[in-house]
């Protein structure tokens, strides 16, 4: 065993552990829920089981094999189609295509695709998704968009920043749905509509002045 192996047993937790072997053992997530099928029918071998019972559970153990192989060729499918919503007339042009479909792998696509740097969540993706849904708002709308403040939002990201009543981040920068929410609040009179009756008022007074600052700019 190398020497920086052995560092970690002179811990007092891991003393006299050096020589013990154990068994990992990987599962999906279906052979997961099948092995606890099978713990609470409580047959732990073939000869356990009822000659009654014996085809229904072999029925099932068949059902969830099939039910993960899908599984396995959707997943691999998901990836594929996420690669190929950015185009490589896409990468060249630095304008994501706003033909695309909005659904969850789309929108995702679209926050990495602008905004690769920043801390992003499929959860919060989601919630995003179906704000976009609700106001039927489009790639188009969210490409002229940003397209139309993307200079301004490093003022109002750091003028949001230094409010430390709602500085909640480290890295004093919004998240990949924070960017786009703060595209719509800008851009977008229904999202912003409703935003105003939830956002804290410091960042409303924030909104409120820069939509100003765009609508002159308009004129």
């Amino acid at each position: 065993m190398p020497a920086h192996e052995k560092d970690w047993l002179k811990a007092p937790n891991y003393r006299g552990l050096g020589g013990l072997k154990v068994e990992v053992q990987v599962r999906t997530i279906l052979m997961h829920a099948w092995a606890g099928i099978e713990h609470k029918l409580a047959y732990k071998k073939t000869e356990h089981v009822p000659n009654q019972f014996k085809r229904k559970l072999y029925q099932l153990s068949a059902l969830f094999e099939v039910a993960d192989d899908q599984f396995e060729s959707l997943r691999n499918e998901k990836d594929k189609y996420k690669d190929q919503i950015i185009s490589e007339e896409a990468k060249k042009t630095g304008r994501f295509e706003i033909d695309r479909n909005m659904n969850l792998d789309s929108l995702q696509a679209f926050l990495d695709f602008y905004f690769p740097d920043r801390i992003k969540s499929l959860r919060g993706t989601s919630g995003l998704l179906d704000e976009i849904i609700e106001f039927n708002v489009s790639f188009a709308e969210l490409v002229s968009g940003f397209e139309k403040v993307k200079e301004v939002l490093p003022l109002i990201e750091a003028e949001e920043f230094e409010d430390e009543e709602v500085e909640t981040s480290k890295n004093k920068k919004w998240a990949q749905v924070g960017v786009v929410r703060t595209i719509l609040e800008l851009t977008n009179d229904r999202y912003w509509n409703k935003r105003e009756k939830i956002v804290p008022e410091s960042l409303i007074k924030i909104s409120k002045k820069w939509r100003k600052k765009l609508s002159k700019q308009d004129e």
